[in-house]
This record gives structure tokens, C-alpha cells and sequence, in this order.
């Protein structure tokens, strides 16, 4: 179901001629909506969101873990049924780490990630 953005006479006579509660195409004055094109700054994060799929998923385990932080949802990885807030600790260590104990990291069960995170965090 696409929105139609329609001058104000035209809405008029669609809401004379179907009611206010009309099933079917949804119907806007285009008046009351500010249609613009995206500035560059919009286009440019439009299309990163657009792209998290395909970074969480080179990521491998780290990618579902922004993945859960990003749809603030919770997820089973690995057989463990990690939470948002867990998630988003391990997150923000395992990019505060360097690269070689990012690796060492990756390389832990989702169990021990999410034991050393919180403890890291609670410092």
C-alpha cells in the first residue's frame, strides 16, 4: 500500500467521496507533509543503514551482537540467548580493544564474551 500525497482539493473530494476511514490506498494532503530530497548527509546514512545487513553478517559473532544492539532485541548465538544491554557491552569492549585481543575475543565463547565485557564495564 503506497501513500498518495494529493492537493488539498483533491483530498477533499476523496474524503467526500470514501469517508474518513477508507480501506485501500492510503490518501495525504500534500500540504500538511514536507516532501524534499534527501540532503547528502541523509542519502549518506539512508545508505549505511541500508548496508547494516551486509556488515553484520561479514562480521560473523560480533555482527549479531550489533545486530541485537541495533533492533534493541535479544537473539540466540551460538545456543546462548543474549540480551540488547549484554550485547551493547560487548560491543563497546571488543571495539575498545586492539586488534590482537579483538581476535582473541572472537575467538571466546558467547559466554565468557559477555562475563568478560560486564567485568570490563564494571570498572
Amino acid at each position: 500500500m503506497d501513500a498518495q500525497y494529493v492537493s488539498a482539493e483533491e483530498y477533499a473530494k476523496h474524503r467526500e467521496q470514501w469517508g474518513s476511514t477508507t480501506l485501500g490506498q492510503s490518501v495525504h494532503e500534500r500540504d500538511k507533509y514536507e516532501i524534499r530530497p534527501l540532503t547528502e548527509q541523509e542519502a549518506v546514512e539512508v545508505a549505511y543503514e541500508q548496508d547494516a545487513p551486509k556488515r553484520w553478517e561479514a562480521e560473523g559473532r560480533m555482527g549479531t551482537f550489533r545486530r541485537i544492539v541495533t533492533l534493541h532485541q535479544c537473539e540466540e548465538i551460538d545456543g546462548v540467548m543474549v540480551d540488547a544491554t549484554s550485547a551493547q557491552v560487548v560491543v563497546q569492549v571488543y571495539d575498545a580493544l586492539k586488534p590482537e585481543n579483538q581476535a582473541k575475543m572472537r575467538d571466546m565463547p558467547v559466554v565468557r564474551m559477555c562475563e568478560i565485557a560486564l567485568q570490563f564495564a564494571s570498572r
